[in-house]
């Protein structure tokens, strides 16, 4: 927990500010976690093995916030937009495109998706 006397405004004392905001069996805990199974199955299903190295590097953003979280207390909104990101994400370098979509590129996944055509992707 942050100490907040005015000697040690940022002084670290060990623990997270709201144990309850964040923790293991969390909505948001819950929900990342899924994101990552269910994205490394879809990965391993396509064949989609750099997407393996992907998700290490994920799993290392992901414990930087929770360590920044730890420090700081994020807010329970800014920990779902997280969440929330992190599934769209993943989801734009895994999810395949129908033949007929317009794209940018030879993937046909949803980062190559024009959601209007030659002005906004979705990347």
């Amino acid at each position: 927990m942050l100490d907040r006397s005015p000697g040690a405004p940022y002084a670290w004392s060990g623990g997270c500010p709201d144990e309850t905001q964040f923790r293991f069996g969390s909505g948001r805990g819950v929900h990342g976690s899924l994101n990552l199974i269910v994205a490394t199955g879809f990965a391993f299903a396509l064949g989609n093995f750099e997407f393996i190295f992907y998700v290490a590097v994920m799993l290392g953003l992901i414990l930087v916030v929770w360590f920044v979280h730890r420090a700081v207390s994020l807010s329970r909104e800014l920990l779902w937009a997280l969440s929330l990101w992190g599934l769209l994400h993943m989801a734009g370098g895994l999810v395949p495109l129908p033949a007929t979509w317009p794209i940018d590129g030879d993937i046909r996944v949803l980062y190559s998706l024009w959601l209007i055509p030659d002005r906004l992707k979705y990347d």
